[in-house]
């Protein structure tokens, strides 16, 4: 019987380029530390426990890093959203008043 894939060379596809090229961070866990933040209200001190209870080191400053990083890669894309948004006759805004600490040229007790 005669193999089908004889004489036959396989091809492999050409590995992607890096979000962040130098580091081991996947655009999978930049996702998820982003989301994290942001969605879910975890603070990268939170998420740094998290890590460290499943065993992978990743400390909060390296979170932090590399989340402003991947912030500067997609301005692009935030450029273009803003436009869009500025673009239209109204634009909603949440004005909840909350006290803001340590802001300045304010007392903590001033409402912002």
């Amino acid at each position: 019987m005669a193999n089908e894939f004889e004489g036959k060379v396989a091809t492999i596809a050409p590995v992607s380029e890096k979000l962040l090229p130098g580091t081991m961070s996947t655009p999978g866990l930049l996702a998820y530390l982003t989301i994290g933040k942001f969605c879910d209200a975890l603070p990268f001190y939170r998420q740094e426990k998290q890590f460290a209870r499943t065993g992978p080191d990743l400390p909060r400053s390296t979170m932090c890093n590399r989340a402003a990083k991947a912030a500067g890669k997609i301005d692009p894309i935030l450029r273009l959203l803003n436009k869009e948004l500025l673009s239209g006759p109204l634009i909603g805004l949440d004005e909840t008043i909350l006290q803001v600490m340590k802001e300045p040229g304010r007392e903590n007790t001033t409402r912002s």
